[in-house]
């Protein structure tokens, strides 16, 4: 703005020249617009002269046509006279004579060598010299007719002139005679001399060779000289205009048109101070009206001025008044703008004492509103002491406002941190750095009060510039934080100790924001749990990453996630156990939990999620009611298997004594493989733990009477129960009967398994040696019975009893 410069920057200049500039102003476009007319007028009438030369050329080359048609008109009929045709010596000279006399001009007769055969009287020349033809006269087309000469001198009068010849037949001559008409240029001059032209115009006669053969002024001066080489060649042309040096070395103007029967130029010549008068004259006229219109612009603005200067010093003399705050008198000029001026300038000026009024009191309202304001305010001069402090500012550096003001700002208090950082240098302070110009904006300072507790406040400080643009001061305000940077101390403090929980806890935990859904947070357990990475789905409720299958096997959808009903609002504790497909493929048994987030205002603003597996518990669950109804059959089994054991031992036994001691036998036999069976779990237990349990006790001492051997097979609980029961059987009979019952007895079992996976069997050989002689039983006893319902029956086996009298051999096969 033009008000920002300095008063050097702006160049002063006076009112009279302010009205001459403004009268120059609006004479010069109108000199120019009259420039403008009158250089197109000069122009206009160059050309209309060069137009005029040019047409005047053309009827000056249609006059010499005229002229030299009746010359050629003359030769043509003396070529006809019967005295030529019979070649009459004396009848030619005196028809010769007679065309002189007639006409002024010599006819000659002559070969083509020049030699003349008949003259005129008086013309005294042998000879003429060569003639070298302009053109064939007529033009081209005449070609072999009559021919016109260029400039030559003719010998007998020692004139220049110009020959016009005709080819004739005299007598027996055939060929090789002329007619020639010799014609001086003097004729020529006076032909082109007829023509009335402007004053100091030229008119010249140019032959082929661009000779000059005549010429209105110097005609002797100039006669038989050669053009300018330049125009010259531009004579070439039929007609034109062409501008250069002329022969007597004046810049001219010509305008020239061939002859169409001679072939000669005529040529108009203009000098170029003739052509120019036109313009000459016009920049006279132009100069003369461009310095009268300045000298009247002059001595108007000089009227003017006189009568603008008395009113613009009556108008200074009214805001002077304004300025100093009085009333300006009325102002009466010949300028009505000023008088209308002059009287704005009262009204401002009674304006302006009403503002002052209203300024005071409003300045007065503005010291309550800001000593009330629930923030300190403080300005500082350029030199940094305090000009102004508000009682808020006072109470926060716990002073009074009298002992703010007057202060360097630097002594008022020392920060011992901005922004939560280290102390800052003095010049780092937002009053220094609104002083060099710099704008801060929501700085947070703590300095320590007088009776020592830290205050926080958040500074806002600017600077305060002239009209100029140039520093003066700064301004800032100062807002006590100090609760608020307590409380978020405390916040954070919570958050820490919740996010330390969060990420300790062997549980996944999940944030999601309302109503998107989109997950914002998550703890690193949640990601080792699901396997795959949470933070990154935009959308997890309809993710593909959630695959989980409900225990029926039907797939969860989007809703039924505990996240998204804890989002609609519809639960407030939603769960959720489902088969889930973990990132690596697995599936994995997990318990999910949700709950709402609400704002203060009980809009739902996001909801959380617990994440636990639970496959450890939900297998170990499973395989508690597994065992449990294990258990079930189990006792079951064991209670019928003893009522058996009971009914068969009953039979057998002849006294109650030995009912008692081989029922407990077998119990204990009984007890045994069941202890086993508990410490496997009651699952798979090897073949070797139960043929161990059985025979080790009869290889102990050094009795080396049982042997046994086979690759170790893993039995299911029920066979194993059963083998357990044969084996004590099978070795309670030896014990009693057989092979272990004397001290040369032996027992070998042997097993293996035949067949492929899916039908394979177990086929175990008991053979006894070494013992008493076995006979075939009477009658069936419990282990043969034992083995026959069990293994044969119940466990779809074979059992093969063989009484040899070696010794008893047993073989059962079983399906395994």
């Amino acid at each position: 703005m033009m008000y920002s410069r300095t008063k050097n920057e702006i160049r002063e200049r006076s009112m009279l020249w302010h009205l001459i500039a403004f009268a120059l102003a609006l004479t010069i476009p109108i000199f120019i617009f009259l420039t403008g007319i009158l250089w197109k007028y000069a122009d206009s009438e160059r050309i209309r002269i060069q137009d005029s030369a040019l047409a005047q050329a053309r009827a000056i080359a249609d006059d010499v046509n005229q002229v030299a048609a009746g010359l050629i008109a003359t030769l043509q009929v003396t070529a006809t006279l019967d005295s030529l045709r019979q070649g009459d010596t004396d009848a030619i000279r005196a028809t010769l004579d007679s065309i002189r006399a007639s006409t002024g001009l010599a006819m000659v007769l002559r070969d083509n060598g020049g030699t003349l055969r008949a003259a005129p009287g008086g013309y005294e020349a042998p000879r003429l010299p060569p003639l070298s033809p302009a053109a064939p006269a007529g033009g081209p087309g005449n070609a072999g007719a009559v021919t016109v000469s260029n400039y030559f001198i003719d010998p007998d009068t020692d004139q220049p002139s110009v020959a016009i010849s005709l080819p004739v037949k005299v007598g027996s001559h055939q060929e090789g005679l002329s007619l020639s008409l010799i014609v001086p240029t003097t004729w020529l001059r006076d032909t082109i001399s007829r023509t009335r032209l402007p004053d100091r115009w030229i008119v010249a006669m140019l032959d082929g060779n661009g000779v000059v053969l005549a010429r209105n002024v110097d005609y002797a001066t100039y006669v038989g000289k050669k053009g300018v080489e330049e125009l010259v060649l531009k004579l070439q042309q039929r007609e034109g205009m062409w501008q250069g040096m002329s022969l007597d070395g004046s810049p001219s103007f010509v305008a020239f048109s061939r002859s169409a029967v001679t072939n000669w130029q005529v040529m108009i010549g203009v000098r170029l101070a003739e052509l120019e008068t036109p313009l000459r004259q016009s920049m006279m006229i132009i100069g003369l009206t461009g310095v009268a219109l300045f000298f009247l612009a002059l001595l108007m603005a000089w009227l003017i001025g006189r009568r603008l200067f008395q009113a613009l010093e009556d108008l200074s003399e009214s805001a002077s008044s304004v300025e100093r705050g009085d009333a300006p008198s009325r102002i009466l000029t010949a300028v009505k703008e000023i008088n209308i001026f002059g009287q704005g300038l009262a009204l401002v000026s009674r304006g302006f004492q009403e503002r002052g009024v209203e300024l005071a009191a409003s300045k007065e309202r503005l010291a309550r509103i800001l000593d009330t304001t629930p923030c300190g305010i403080i300005e500082v001069g350029a030199d940094g002491i305090v000009t102004y402090a508000n009682r808020m500012q006072a109470q926060l550096f716990q002073m009074e406002v009298s002992q703010v003001v007057g202060q360097h700002y630097r002594d008022l208090a020392r920060p011992v941190s901005v922004d939560g950082g280290s102390s800052p240098a003095m010049d780092e302070l937002p009053l220094a750095q609104a002083l060099r110009g710099e704008n801060s904006v929501g700085v947070e300072m703590t300095f320590m009060a007088l009776d020592g507790r830290p205050i926080t406040v958040a500074v806002n400080a600017e600077p305060l510039r002239t009209a100029d643009g140039m520093i003066n001061g700064a301004l800032a305000a100062f807002v006590d934080v100090t609760a608020r940077v307590l409380v978020d101390a405390r916040r954070r403090q919570v958050e820490a100790r919740l996010r330390t929980i969060v990420e300790t806890v062997p549980v996944g935990i999940i944030f999601a924001e309302a109503p998107s859904g989109r997950i914002v947070e998550a703890n690193a357990a949640i990601e080792t749990i699901l396997r795959h990475k949470i933070i990154d789905l935009a959308d997890p409720a309809s993710s593909q990453a959630w695959q989980a299958l409900h225990e029926d096997g039907r797939p969860i959808t989007a809703d039924e996630y505990p996240l998204a009903r804890a989002l609609s609002g519809r639960e407030e504790r939603p769960e959720l156990e489902c088969n889930y497909l973990r990132g690596d493929d697995v599936r994995r048994w997990l318990k999910i939990v949700g709950a709402p987030l609400r704002s203060e205002a009980g809009t739902i603003s996001g909801a959380v999620a617990a994440v636990v597996d639970i496959d450890d518990i939900k297998r170990a669950q499973e395989h508690q009611q597994l065992m449990n109804r294990e258990l079930h059959h189990r006792v079951k089994n064991t209670l019928a298997t003893i009522q058996g054991i009971a009914n068969l031992t009953a039979r057998s036994a002849t006294d109650i004594k030995a009912f008692r001691q081989t029922f407990a036998d077998r119990i204990v036999s009984l007890s045994r493989t069941h202890t086993l069976l508990v410490e496997n779990s009651w699952s798979l237990i090897p073949i070797s733990d139960l043929v161990r349990l059985e025979l080790d006790p009869y290889r102990a001492g050094g009795h080396d009477q049982v042997t046994y051997e086979g690759r170790d097979i893993w039995l299911p609980s029920d066979l194993a129960l059963a083998l357990g029961m044969a084996f004590h059987e099978l070795t309670t009979n030896a014990l009693k009967f057989g092979a272990l019952s004397v001290s040369t007895g032996h027992v070998h079992l042997h097993w293996q398994t035949q067949g492929e996976d899916g039908k394979r069997k177990l086929v175990l050989d008991w053979r006894e040696s070494g013992g008493p002689t076995v006979r075939v039983p009477v009658r069936t006893g419990f282990g043969s019975q034992l083995l026959n319902n069990i293994l044969a029956r119940q466990l779809n086996g074979a059992v093969d009893l063989t009484y040899e009298p070696a010794g008893l051999r047993a073989r059962i096969t079983l399906d395994i």
